[in-house]
């Protein structure tokens, strides 16, 4: 199942999404497979009419299964409302006749289920089951499906349903609860930042991911290959609503082995870091452990990732001078790339202005404020064009890297 994607039908689909369920359900066509309804009942099961009135209903979806663009099954969805919370009727899953029991229709179902629950706020879901077809209800009782006691007569006299060919045909009721765990609220903003030289092209590349939580604190999870470097950075950092760091963890890689890895915290009045690995004594050495006091608490944690680099822009405060002092600032190392054993080494940065300027790269056109960052260890400032209250970097460039850092990749989810 190579290729399998699933969306919802429109009404352009009708045709072809009809043509297919009669397939599966009536007819020796649908023989081939193994859910078919042939001995039970004639007629049609739908028509491309039928399909367009279901697609058109709020709170009904038709989800199709396709694969190397292929129409290869679909489910109905509608949503139900009731005493016990909001649920799903599930119904006329279908799976081309020649494609069943390959595992289409397990995947086809798991899809429907994450559909009904994500994307419907369902709880559970309901289906109903013509009572003499114990195998189907065997496969989805394998499933999770139970039997809720429940029969409900069947439609005779209704074309619509087929034509019945057994005068005792009921329907049984079979449901699936879901575990219901409240989502929290979050938003998570995803993306990646190349990094570019001005003679060789891309050099390396982070992904990052920012989850802003209820209380306003971001947790940031990033990724760094750095290839000319021969470097890999991954760094978990949280900062509170005021954007001062908590806590981090930072793992490097060098040379495709353990280099190092700290664990940095952050509170009133210290700042602590605890080492360990290859570059700090090896791997069996004790962790080490220091702890330096601070005028206050830590500011910032520049450590080296282009997402926290950025996040030094957030302290920049309107009504101050064009450029302002970063107290209590730290990072992770002094060396340019950041690639010497991770410990906390102290900042005096400055931020100044420049202006507002609108910048374009791979990911769009962003309208940005654009700063200079003048580095404690370095004469010459990062530029650094930021954008948004979660002060996303849509570029940064340094002369002495020869290297600029564009994001090309940007995805929110509310």
């Amino acid at each position: 199942m190579v290729g399998l994607a699933f969306a919802p039908a429109t009404a352009n689909d009708a045709e072809a999404v009809a043509a297919l369920v009669n397939s599966a359900y009536r007819g020796d066509s649908s023989r081939a497979g193994w859910t078919t309804e042939a001995d039970l009942l004639g007629g049609q099961r739908t028509d491309a009419d039928a399909i367009r009135d279901l697609v058109a209903k709020p709170g009904q979806v038709l989800l199709l299964a396709r694969e190397a663009g292929e129409l290869v099954g679909s489910v109905h969805l509608e949503r139900k409302a009731g005493g016990d919370g909001p649920g799903c009727y599930l119904g006329m899953l279908t799976v081309r006749p020649t494609r069943q029991a390959g595992g289409l229709g397990r995947a086809l179902l798991a899809a429907a289920e994450a559909h009904a629950r994500d994307a419907l706020g369902a709880r559970y879901v309901e289906m109903t089951v013509i009572d003499v077809r114990t195998e189907l209800i065997a496969w989805y009782e394998r499933r999770g499906y139970r039997r809720t006691g429940e029969q409900r007569p069947f439609p005779y006299g209704d074309a619509r349903f087929g034509l019945p060919k057994r005068p005792d045909l009921r329907f049984v009721v079979l449901e699936k609860r879901f575990p219901h765990f409240p989502r929290v609220p979050v938003r998570t903003v995803r993306g990646r930042i190349d990094y570019l030289h001005d003679e060789h092209g891309e050099t390396g590349r982070e992904w990052f991911a920012i989850t802003v939580q209820p209380d306003g604190s971001r947790l940031l999870r990033v990724q760094c290959e750095m290839d000319d470097d021969r470097v890999q950075r991954d760094m978990t950092y949280l900062v509170g609503a005021d954007w001062a760091p908590r806590h981090a963890y930072l793992h490097l890689m060098r040379d495709g082995a353990f280099f190092g890895a700290s664990s940095f915290r952050f509170g009133a009045g210290w700042a602590e870091c605890g080492n360990f690995g290859p570059a700090f004594g090896g791997g069996e050495a004790p962790l080490r452990v220091s702890r330096l006091a601070v005028n206050g608490r830590a500011s910032t944690f520049p450590a080296h990732p282009i997402v926290t680099d950025a996040w030094q822009t957030a302290l920049w405060r309107d009504e101050g001078p064009r450029r302002q002092p970063v107290p209590n600032g730290y990072t992770s190392s002094a060396a340019e790339n950041g690639a010497t054993p991770p410990e906390l080494v102290a900042l005096t940065n400055a931020l100044e202005y420049v202006g507002a300027e609108t910048v374009d790269v791979p990911a769009g056109r962003f309208d940005c404020r654009h700063f200079r960052v003048h580095l404690t260890h370095y004469e010459i400032p990062l530029e650094i064009w930021t954008f948004g209250e979660d002060c996303l970097p849509a570029r940064l460039a340094w002369t002495p890297l020869r290297s600029r850092y564009d994001l090309v990749e940007l995805r929110v989810d509310a």
